[in-house]
């Protein structure tokens, strides 16, 4: 698991599975396949909402940003996404989050976010475009 800003955290399906990293959070957003009822168990808010890479529809990846940006500016809760990887859709949506909240555009917030998670793959370029027209309609 790795801190983006303050309460906003980026992992992977082993994050999910570490019952110490669900210890840590307030809210975990589950965007893989990957499910489980021991997810849903605990002092946390646990939301699975699958997307596809490449694949997902707009509506799924609007619902999944839009509820880390409420809970980044309506409460003090520390928010985990994550998907299988932690590479592309996670990667995606902290990034498009990231942008709309702090008024700066797609690429500078996936640069960021990418820099912060140690990694340098790209996220699927289905995803990139969502998350792009996602800010734009934000500014």
């Amino acid at each position: 698991m790795d801190k983006i800003i303050e309460n906003l955290y980026l992992g992977d399906v082993d994050d999910l599975k570490d019952p110490e990293v669900r210890e840590e959070v307030d809210f975990i957003m589950n965007l893989s396949s990957h499910t489980d009822s021991t997810y849903t168990t605990g002092d946390y808010t646990y939301i699975h909402l699958y997307l596809n890479d490449g694949q997902g529809s707009y509506h799924d990846f609007k619902t999944a940003v839009e509820a880390v940006v409420y809970r980044l500016d309506n409460t003090d809760e520390k928010v985990l996404v994550n998907c299988a990887m932690g590479i592309s859709r996670s990667v995606t949506v902290v990034a498009t989050a990231l942008a709309i909240k702090t008024n700066v555009d797609f690429k500078s917030a996936l640069r960021k976010v990418q820099d912060a998670r140690g990694i340098n793959q790209n996220p699927v370029p289905e995803l990139t475009s969502m998350g792009e027209k996602l800010v734009k309609a934000y500014q």
